[in-house]
């Protein structure tokens, strides 16, 4: 299984919305994210399956990727990724999830520990998930805590340029 994680792009600050889950990419977001996701497409990622965070901002991101990778687009929302939840909570659901290649939408601190637990089997980050950054883990079989093998992690300015 491959588990491609990323994290949300730039979205509007909080002063404006009442509660943070409404919070939107910001333009400059979202045309970042969109060449992120030329960068992965021309790499040669492909998904069967995006997750995401239901909060606005993770969605937003997902369905930017989704249209980019995808041949179907479909993004389909996951509480497990929402902000304030932890890292083991989205890597059970991961773990009950079908499909060889993943990528799942979420947000710090989280999506950085997610990593580590995957690859480490503790939540000590050993990656930054800048905004818009994405890493790949590689899992044997499902994915479980320990067992992933990091493959890569690009921050945006990287993947933007393969774009």
């Amino acid at each position: 299984m491959l588990v491609f994680v990323i994290r949300h792009a730039a979205a509007a600050t909080s002063g404006s919305f009442a509660r943070d889950c409404e919070r939107p990419l910001t333009n400059d977001g979202i045309e970042r994210m969109k060449r992120v996701a030329k960068g992965l497409k021309k790499i040669g990622v492909e998904v069967q399956s995006v997750f995401s965070s239901p909060f606005v901002r993770a969605r937003e991101t997902a369905e930017i990727v989704a249209k980019e990778i995808m041949a179907k687009p479909q993004v389909t929302e996951c509480a497990e990724l929402a902000g304030g939840r932890g890292a083991k909570e989205a890597l059970g659901f991961i773990a009950k999830t079908n499909a060889e290649q993943i990528a799942v939408v979420g947000h710090e601190p989280q999506l950085g520990d997610l990593v580590s637990l995957m690859v480490a089997g503790n939540s000590k980050t050993i990656v930054d998930m800048k905004k818009a950054s994405v890493s790949c883990v590689e899992c044997e079989g499902k994915a479980a805590a320990g067992e992933g093998i990091l493959l890569w992690h690009l921050v945006p300015s990287v993947v933007e340029a393969l774009a």
